[in-house]
């Protein structure tokens, strides 16, 4: 990091020795300290599972800024969605249609908040980049201003909507996540289910990695003959646990394809803008600004493997403050997981007591 702090130095006095006067020094003091003193950002977000009842509220009842993202949240939907996030049933906020607008209204209002109290111009020139996992690469394009708020929770829930209707025709779908292997033998443990099913005559079976989670985790999906053939024999494959998720569908595989066919015509009606802050797809595991590519990457992600280990990969490359936006902390453990050999502070912020450190980090202070 030295080198790129003298390098950045060097340009500035550089810039500096071309102004003679007063306010020239000044600026030139400022952007000097301003480039030893401050992280390079990144924000990332979370997907579906880390919902729960209660979340946000502690951010709804202290800070305007995330009251304004719940109210409208719940204007856009015409219903009080709010008081179903804050204190309804656990089974109606699991509900996809509803846990994935959720999650992203939650880390919207942190977003927010995180804005108002270091100042929004700061956040910015510091977030070099944002990702989200599954329905986080949406929440992800709302702060990088590709979709606004509206949009993204329209497309949210018509979203969950669509992969319900998927998962009405796949009811015999399922999730395995594998923990503690690596990607070779998770791809060799795919491989011999469906050599094992096409043996015993099953037909349509599938069974894909639908996402690298890093840190030796991976899950599974696929119809359930196929994920209990592959819980059965997962110990064959370096595999430390496998664990059958309480999940109701087979998500990113390709039993999710209707789900992505219905998708595909809700986001042919919007106008995707080119991100002010660089996002990273699911699907590629790249930056991309093309608003074609990022629409395709969104299609894509339904029915294909979320890259999320080579995500955070691209991200440390650039950043050393690395801060999970949202409810509980999946995204943020997994990555000290991963990271764990890396110079890069990673932090959470989904309650009031998580916010002092988090903007302590921002401004180094």
């Amino acid at each position: 990091m030295l080198f790129f702090i003298t390098i950045s130095l060097y340009l500035q006095f550089d810039i500096f020795l071309s102004i003679s006067n007063v306010n020239g020094l000044i600026k030139f003091c400022y952007v000097c300290i301003f480039d030893i003193m401050s992280y390079k950002l990144a924000f990332i977000f979370p997907g579906q599972g880390s919902q729960f009842i209660g979340m946000g509220k502690d951010l709804y009842d202290t800070y305007p800024q995330a009251r304004e993202v719940f109210h409208e949240v719940d204007e856009v939907l015409n219903e009080k969605f709010s008081e179903m996030i804050f204190s309804g049933e656990t089974d109606e906020l699991t509900k996809t249609s509803n846990a994935q607008p959720a999650i992203m209204t939650v880390s919207i209002a942190a977003f927010r908040v995180i804005c108002s109290q270091v100042g929004k111009e700061n956040v910015s020139s510091w977030c070099n980049v944002v990702a989200g996992h599954s329905l986080g690469e949406y929440t992800a394009l709302c702060v990088a201003n590709a979709f606004s708020l509206m949009e993204t929770t329209l497309l949210l829930r018509a979203r969950g909507n669509a992969m319900q209707r998927a998962i009405a025709d796949n009811v015999h779908g399922g999730m395995l996540a594998l923990i503690g292997t690596t990607f070779q033998e998770a791809s060799k443990l795919v491989d011999a289910v469906q050599k094992k099913l096409s043996t015993e005559k099953i037909c349509d079976s599938v069974c894909q990695i639908a996402n690298d989670n890093g840190a030796g985790q991976f899950v599974l999906s696929g119809d359930m003959a196929s994920i209990d053939c592959a819980a059965g024999i997962a110990g064959d494959f370096a595999v430390s646990r496998a664990i059958k998720l309480k999940v109701n569908g087979p998500f990113h595989s390709v039993l999710m394809q209707k789900a992505a066919d219905e998708m595909g015509e809700v986001l042919s009606n919007i106008k995707i803008n080119i991100p002010t802050i660089p996002v990273v797809q699911n699907y590629t595991a790249k930056i991309t600004s093309n608003p074609e590519e990022i629409r395709q990457s969104l299609l894509k992600q339904i029915t294909g493997r979320v890259r999320w280990s080579e995500i955070i990969e691209t991200i440390s490359k650039d950043t050393d403050l690395i801060i999970e936006l949202g409810p509980a902390q999946v995204l943020s453990k997994l990555a000290k997981r991963s990271l764990e050999n890396h110079h890069v502070v990673i932090s959470n912020f989904g309650m009031v007591s998580e916010l002092d450190e988090c903007v302590k980090l921002i401004l180094r202070d």
